[in-house]
């Protein structure tokens, strides 16, 4: 029996102490698992357990079998619906490859030939599950996970255990905020079903800005003019180089109206699956291997150049609705590498930001926080 995950390596955890450092909520996710028949005879899988483990001591442990399992698995299969099976048309192609990396990081890690929604795997079959997010209060941080498959084999039950290494990730440059002033923070890793299904936008973020009125102005079709964010400066959060950017994609003419679906096939057909996607771009590789993203700008607003070298503050372009957007907002990210479909997802860490009582944040933990620059010397 094989068992393989991903994000391979390590998991990457998120911890947020409590106000009296008494203990430490910490969330990381599998993003994918797969369970693969290397026997010679078919097996039943009677159950899948993780042991959540703290400093050598298991914390917490959780188990899924029969039926349970099954719908899990049946979620993959709905995955491999739209990413395992080759397209007529290279463009449908091309999409279906882009999804799969958007989502796995990979083309295929699942074989979609012998992927089973059903316990009984006979030789190279396999099952599986996505998604599994995990979030528990300890004392100490959580370090590890060990996954057990119980299985049984001719009348006899068996297991088969990896231990999958949980890591806290710490940026490795001091970053400063991509905007100025007051932002309210979108569908961050704390918001589970949104950017962290994702590879390389595990721990990605919308970042929106309300009107002074504090209320979104959208009501129905709503121009990109009316929303206070529209064409604010974008700025770099460290010094970097320039190494992909793109500036001519159409924006989206309102919110949450978006371009007419024969005009976007176009764009992914001319220009790619990212400038579909992401509109008006700029990604900056930083020292130690870490590079950020900046996505949805006005079109001509991208003020640098692949192969420039970029300033920490200096304006990379303007705040806008183009690419797969239903209103103004800047989508940021940093990941460990230049890909955007294949690059892992890292944490940011800030220099610059305060929440609403006025204490510095380095790490932004929660959705829908609104956070305010530092101004000055930090």
């Amino acid at each position: 029996m094989d068992i393989s995950f991903l994000p391979s390596g390590y998991l990457i955890s998120t911890i947020n102490e409590n106000e009296y450092k008494t203990s430490k909520e910490t969330t990381f996710l599998v993003r994918a698992l797969r369970v693969k028949n290397t026997l010679k005879k078919k097996v039943s899988i009677k159950e899948l357990q993780f042991d959540i483990i703290s400093n050598d001591v298991s914390v917490q442990k959780i188990s899924y079998s029969g039926d349970i399992l099954t719908a899990r698995a049946n979620q993959v299969v709905k995955l491999l619906e739209m990413i395992g099976k080759k397209q007529e048309g290279p463009l449908a192609e091309a999409s279906r490859l882009a999804n799969a990396q958007f989502f796995m990081g990979q083309e295929e890690f699942w074989n979609p030939d012998n992927f089973v929604s059903g316990n009984e795997l006979d030789h190279q079959q396999e099952t599986g599950i996505r998604l599994e997010v995990f979030r528990l209060v300890s004392i100490n941080p959580i370090d590890e996970l060990e996954c057990t498959v119980i299985y049984e084999l001719d009348n006899e039950e068996k297991k088969e255990t990896i231990s999958i290494p949980i890591k806290a990730y710490k940026t490795k440059n001091e970053y400063i905020f991509p905007l100025k002033g007051d932002w309210l923070v979108w569908g961050n890793c704390d918001d589970t079903m949104s950017h962290r299904t994702m590879h390389s936008q595990e721990f990605g973020m919308d970042l929106v800005k309300f009107n002074d009125d504090m209320m979104m102005p959208q009501i129905g079709s709503t121009p990109n003019k009316d929303f206070k964010m529209y064409n604010k400066e974008i700025i770099a959060i460290a010094d970097g180089k320039v190494i992909d950017c793109f500036g001519n994609s159409p924006e989206n003419p309102a919110a949450p109206d978006m371009l007419p679906d024969e005009e976007i096939a176009d764009i992914a057909e001319k220009y790619g699956f990212i400038v579909a996607a992401s509109g008006n771009y700029v990604v900056l590789e930083h020292d130690n291997g870490e590079y950020s993203f900046y996505g949805h700008m006005v079109k001509d607003s991208v003020k640098v150049e692949k192969g420039q070298t970029v300033k920490q503050g200096q304006v990379l372009g303007r705040l806008g609705n183009s690419g797969s957007s239903t209103g103004p907002h800047l989508h940021f990210h940093l990941m460990a590498g230049p890909d955007l479909m294949t690059s892992r997802g890292l944490p940011c860490h800030f220099t610059n930001i305060m929440d609403f009582t006025g204490q510095k944040v380095e790490f932004i933990q929660k959705n829908l926080m609104v956070v305010h620059t530092i101004e000055g010397p930090v």
